[in-house]
């Protein structure tokens, strides 16, 4: 078996045993069924799992009459100066404030839930 050495540190030069995980081979992929055949081989599925991708991250159509008003009236909005200039500024919080915020979260609570 195989031994990989460290570079010397606090505890001088050892050895380390190569793990078996390092040692196995990858699993092969199991057939795929596609929408026309079943792949067997690596290249069939490839291109299974490239057509899957590509039509799951196309923009999608938009045919419905409301949806065409919609998208309009929101891009119009968007891209008008006018919407975007009499907006007044958010004033800075105050220290108090975040501290009553800090105050009020959960100590034992893991970010986001």
């Amino acid at each position: 078996m195989g031994r990989i050495f460290c570079l010397p540190g606090s505890r001088g030069w050892h050895s380390l045993e190569r793990r078996a995980g390092f040692q196995e081979k990858d699993s092969p992929i199991s057939a795929l069924k596609g929408p026309v055949k079943i792949a067997y081989s690596d290249a069939d599925k490839s291109e299974i799992i490239a057509d899957l991708l590509q039509n799951q991250f196309k923009l999608n159509n938009i045919s419905n009459d409301t949806d065409r008003a919609i998208t309009h009236v929101v891009h119009t909005y968007l891209n008008n100066k006018n919407n975007f200039t009499n907006i007044p500024p958010t004033p800075p919080p105050l220290p108090s404030e975040i501290i009553d915020y800090i105050d009020k979260v959960k100590t034992n609570k893991a970010a986001g839930l």
